[in-house]
């Protein structure tokens, strides 16, 4: 089978073989820059009026974790909708939440 015989017989793959690897690396690199990228992090709004450097919020609502749980979460984590809020225990800082035995959440992101 000579070269020319073997090109014409890929042809009709080439394309879709293209669109495939272009596809495939799309996907790679997004999944690489969400791994690599450390610097982003969550962003609270608090609601204040402008000009002031301490805006008024209640920092006793930003850490919770659930009664029957052993992980806690920041209010911005995504596993914070699944804990009703009747079972929702609430910590001042990390620290006190850890104290009470109660580790981070993985999927949870912040300090």
């Amino acid at each position: 089978m000579s070269l020319h015989q073997i090109i014409i017989n890929i042809k009709p793959y080439l394309q879709t073989l293209l669109v495939f690897l272009i596809v495939a690396n799309a996907f790679l690199f997004g999944q690489f820059i969400t791994k690599t990228d450390k610097s982003r992090h969550p962003v609270i709004v608090i609601s204040g009026e402008m000009g002031d450097s301490q805006p008024n919020f209640n920092s006793d609502k930003l850490i919770f974790a659930s009664k029957s749980g052993t992980k806690y979460y920041y209010v911005w984590c995504s596993g914070s909708s699944r804990v009703k809020e009747e079972n929702k225990v609430w910590f001042s800082s990390k620290e006190e939440a850890t104290s009470r035995g109660y580790e981070k959440a993985k999927n949870c992101p912040g300090d």
